[in-house]
């Protein structure tokens, strides 16, 4: 970009030295001289000389200005000719007619013989000066318009030359601010590729639940943060499975702050809008315990934080995550997932230990959360301090 350049390009620049502390004037997205010299003086603040027009566009403006003057000087040169050349036809003109209204006295045809000569000399004379005219008023317009087209050529030129800033010597990003995360050349290197990676400024958690739970979340749904120091913040949920994984690490600090497993999640035949789903570092699926490695796989999660808080500068951190998807009205009576049991006819029982023996009852399920589960008795009788069978 140089004197001339116009855009929003120009315009972000013009702004980025205002907020530097180099007002360039107008920030109308044209590079002018107020322009050059903010760039200038940023420059020279960063202890560097600024990109200024090379020998070749010195010789090249002289050159130009050489042109104009050569053409100023030959249009003067011509009008100057011309208005000799008018003034010594005017004067011949004079003379001829005296000579033929002379007092000379002679025969008649010796007088008309004079006469006649004379009057074909005027109008030899007359046709002469007509065509001079002519020829000289081409002159002048010829050495008019090479004046000119020498002006044009200057002004366009003049109207790109000076301090300019090279195209590899700025980075434009679409939003502010950005974080520089790493650096892959020094001062005096030629950079064959790229040079750095930035990231932006919005900080992001992700994450990975199983399958199971991972169909109680939908995006924006709120979230709650916790670091291992135990402090707090709020965030939403951004994206789920496909577009949370191709989206890439991105956050304020640089990258995301990540939980990896699921501790514990909604499922079971409530609606799905309801139970528990709660993700942290090091825990397990207490859900994946009946199914075991037959579940569907893990599924990503990018969680936005809006206020950073207790996280920022924080990148790498590992963090606990808190969804809640649904929630009891009260107390509720639970059981251990893998005592729930499913009949041939799609009703769910548990297996209660009760006078020496062992009975069936039918349960309605609710929210589970953490390994447990919600029941309902639906026939037969379920008491707080049952014992419950697992695992048979």
């Amino acid at each position: 970009m140089g004197p001339g350049a116009t855009g929003d390009d120009v315009k972000q620049l013009q702004k980025a030295l205002r907020r530097l502390g180099f007002d360039p004037g107008s920030a109308g997205g044209t590079f002018g001289q107020g322009t050059a010299t903010a760039v200038t003086n940023w420059y020279r603040n960063k202890g560097y000389e600024a990109q200024q027009p090379s020998a070749e566009d010195q010789q090249q403006l002289g050159q130009l200005q050489q042109a104009v003057s050569s053409a100023q000087e030959a249009l003067l040169t011509t009008r100057s000719g011309s208005a000799g050349d008018g003034s010594g036809t005017g004067a011949g003109t004079g003379t001829g007619g005296k000579a033929s209204t002379g007092t000379e006295t002679g025969s008649g045809t010796g007088t008309g013989a004079e006469t006649g000569d004379e009057a074909n000399a005027g109008t030899r004379t007359d046709a002469q000066s007509s065509t001079d005219r002519q020829v000289q008023a081409i002159q002048l317009r010829s050495a008019q318009r090479s004046l000119d087209m020498a002006n044009s050529a200057l002004s366009s030129f003049q109207a790109t030359y000076g301090t300019k800033v090279p195209a590899g010597e700025v980075v434009f990003f679409p939003e502010l601010p950005v974080r520089l995360d790493k650096v892959t050349v020094k001062t005096g290197d030629a950079p064959s590729g790229p040079v750095g990676t930035v990231t932006g400024s919005e900080l992001l958690v992700e994450a990975a639940v199983p399958g199971e739970d991972a169909e109680l979340l939908r995006r924006g749904m709120p979230v709650e943060v916790t670091t291992t120091g135990g402090e707090k913040v709020k965030g939403k949920v951004e994206a789920i499975g496909s577009a949370a994984a191709s989206s890439g690490t991105t956050g304020g600090d640089g990258k995301a702050a990540t939980g990896a497993t699921s501790e514990g999640s909604g499922t079971g035949a409530a609606d799905a809008s309801d139970g528990a789903a709660e993700t942290d570092a090091a825990g397990t699926s207490g859900a994946d315990g009946a199914s075991g490695a037959s579940g569907p796989g893990p599924v990503q999660l990018r969680i936005s934080i809006p206020d950073p808080g207790p996280l920022a500068g924080q990148a790498e951190a590992s963090v606990k995550v808190t969804i809640g998807v649904g929630a009891s009205d009260g107390k509720v009576l639970t059981v251990p997932l893998a005592a729930i049991r499913t009949s041939a006819d799609g009703k769910a029982r548990v297996q209660v230990e009760r006078d020496g023996g062992v009975r069936d009852v039918s349960v309605t399920v609710g929210l589970s959360a953490a390994g447990l589960v919600e029941v309902k008795p639906a026939g037969g009788t379920l008491e707080q301090g049952d014992k419950v069978v697992v695992g048979k």
